[in-house]
C-alpha cells in the first residue's frame, strides 16, 4: 500500500530529511557571508537590464515568500474590482489614470 511504513515513529510529513536540511544551512550560510556582494551584482544587473533584475527579483523571491494557494469558488463570490488607480511616475511628472 503505497505511503505505508514499518517505521510508524519516522520522520513527520513536511519536515525535510537530513540532507535537504543540511543543504538549506549551508546555501542560507553563503547567502548570509556574501550578501553585499550579491547586492553588488544584482545593483549592476538592474542598472543594465531593469527588466533582468525584476525577473530575478522574483525568482529569489519565491523561495522566501510562500506561494499563495488558489480562491475557491467560495472566496471569489465577494470579490469585485470598482475600480483601480495607476500612478505612472516619469522624471518629478505624475499622471493618474483610472
Amino acid at each position: 500500500m503505497k505511503g505505508a511504513t514499518n517505521n510508524p515513529h519516522g520522520r513527520p510529513k513536511g519536515r525535510p530529511n537530513r540532507l535537504t536540511r543540511e543543504m538549506r544551512e549551508v546555501m542560507g550560510s553563503v547567502v548570509e557571508g556574501n550578501a553585499e556582494r550579491i547586492q553588488v551584482l544584482f545593483d549592476e544587473i538592474a542598472n543594465e537590464d531593469p527588466a533582468r533584475a525584476v525577473e530575478l527579483w522574483l525568482r529569489m523571491a519565491s523561495f522566501v515568500i510562500p506561494k499563495p494557494s488558489p480562491l475557491t469558488p467560495e472566496q471569489t463570490e465577494d470579490t469585485v474590482v470598482d475600480s483601480i488607480e495607476i500612478t505612472i511616475r516619469e522624471d518629478n511628472f505624475e499622471k493618474k489614470v483610472n
